[in-house]
């Protein structure tokens, strides 16, 4: 299995690529050739599907064959996995698969309601804490070797993030933190201004509101906030808020800013 997360994890956890074929396949040998790329580049782990909107492009198979993939690669690096598909049991399914290959957590999305999250909870902890299924010889529990004591601490070690995506969610979030086995409440900003009305108005003064009252919650619930910054403008004020999960940017946007700073000189 990837190295357990806690409380004092800290790095750099890279939104990695879901690289694709020109007729739309999935690359796995790019897979490969970026996960090597990442990894000498210094990264700290990896958060892998769902973050970047590819996760409807790929079959729940092909999701799982990237998540194995990398964390073959991945030796001691902690990888966290969206388990974005469509329908509780799709994600169910998805978080169990991720989980046997070895992944350090999953993040589940459009977590709106209390019991939601507790579903999502649920479906990373075996029974009697959960509905888990029960495999011994997987790469999470060293093929074995090392069963009887993922068995028991299974539930301490994985790490759950619930993606705050709507204003159902928002109204809820305080009950959403408090749920046992809740490690994160995960802002998704272009959804969440959607949900709320106000799509991509990232300065908008409702949202800066709403991204405190979802860093109160996790704070009073002794949880953490965490956010996918599309505007690095906005890292300040997270910051001052308490937000430690922070994603910034993607590698598409970085793409791009990097094109338009090269264009600007150019015509400088």
């Amino acid at each position: 299995m990837t190295a357990k997360l806690t409380e004092n994890a800290k790095g750099v956890y890279i939104i990695a690529a879901t690289p694709f074929t020109d007729d739309g396949a999935l690359d796995l040998q790019s897979v490969d050739t970026l996960t090597d790329f990442y990894i000498q580049s210094g990264v700290h782990g990896f958060t892998l599907l769902g973050m970047m909107g590819e996760a409807h492009k790929l079959t729940a198979e092909e999701s799982i064959e990237v998540v194995k993939r990398v964390i073959g690669r991945a030796g001691d690096r902690q990888v966290i996995v969206g388990v974005s598909h469509a329908g509780l049991e799709n994600v169910r399914r998805l978080s169990h698969e991720v989980m046997v290959a070895g992944a350090a957590g999953v993040m589940v999305p459009y977590v709106s309601t209390a019991g939601e999250a507790r579903a999502a909870v649920s479906a990373m902890r075996y029974p009697s804490r959960g509905i888990r299924g029960v495999a011994k010889l997987t790469r999470a529990s060293s093929f074995g070797a090392r069963f009887d004591e993922y068995f028991a601490h299974a539930h301490e070690w994985l790490v759950t993030l619930t993606q705050i995506e709507t204003t159902d969610a928002l109204d809820n979030a305080e009950e959403i933190a408090s749920v046992d086995g809740v490690d994160v409440l995960f802002v998704g900003p272009m959804d969440l201004t959607t949900s709320m009305g106000i799509p991509g108005q990232y300065n908008d003064a409702r949202f800066h509101d709403a991204l405190g009252e979802v860093a109160d919650a996790a704070e009073s619930a002794g949880k953490a906030a965490g956010i996918l910054l599309l505007d690095p403008a906005n890292l300040p004020l997270c910051k001052e808020l308490g937000y430690t999960v922070v994603a910034l940017g993607s590698d598409g946007g970085s793409v791009q800013a990097g094109l338009k700073q090269s264009l600007k000189l150019l015509k400088a």
